[in-house]
């Protein structure tokens, strides 16, 4: 953990970097053609971040992840987003807090378990990692997004900016969803 990573002005440019990396993320999306939006069934509005989506932004130490989970809670405002630090220790504590505050879809136990354990053991050496669930959406870095978008120094280092970040796991996202499409319809 950062030592200024605590402070309130570094959570406020947190805020906003994943404000402005969701509007980037929706922009791409919007972007499809029918016949690609059904690479994503049966997880379309948690993998274009459809509205009203609601984020918590969880900070976790050893292993560092900057986890954003997505909530898609129709009575609840689109875009509101929490900054907080977690606990690996203490994901019980975390699930029964989310499930408390997003009690409208009614999110399975198991479910945000299964996302928080996969967000943990995700290789560092991946730029991001992005899961879901019916409801949710984890979409985690190994590291800071706003400091590097990558581990590796020749591999996108210098690209932090939001919108550059949200087209980059957009279109690694929709070539995952395009190949498991294209697999199930041919070789089953």
């Amino acid at each position: 953990m950062y030592a200024n990573e605590r402070s309130p002005e570094l959570r406020m440019r947190l805020t906003y970097w994943v404000f402005a990396f969701v509007h980037g993320f929706r922009f791409e999306a919007k972007k499809l053609r029918p016949e690609e939006t059904e690479c994503f069934e049966p997880h379309v509005k948690e993998q274009m971040l459809t509205r009203p989506c609601q984020v918590e932004v969880m900070q976790f130490d050893a292993p560092y992840r900057l986890a954003l989970f997505f909530f898609f809670d129709k009575t609840k405002q689109d875009l509101r987003i929490n900054v907080h630090q977690e606990n690996w220790n203490s994901l019980e504590a975390t699930i029964s807090k989310l499930r408390k505050k997003y009690f409208a879809p009614q999110l399975n136990r198991k479910d945000l378990r299964k996302l928080l354990k996969r967000c943990r053991s995700y290789s560092n050496e991946s730029i991001y990692s992005i899961d879901f669930v019916t409801h949710a959406c984890c979409l985690s870095f190994g590291h800071d997004p706003r400091t590097k978008a990558s581990p590796f120094p020749w591999s996108w280092h210098y690209i932090t900016a939001p919108q550059k970040m949200a087209e980059i796991v957009f279109t690694l996202n929709l070539a995952q969803a395009q190949d498991e499409h294209m697999n199930k319809t041919f070789f089953t």
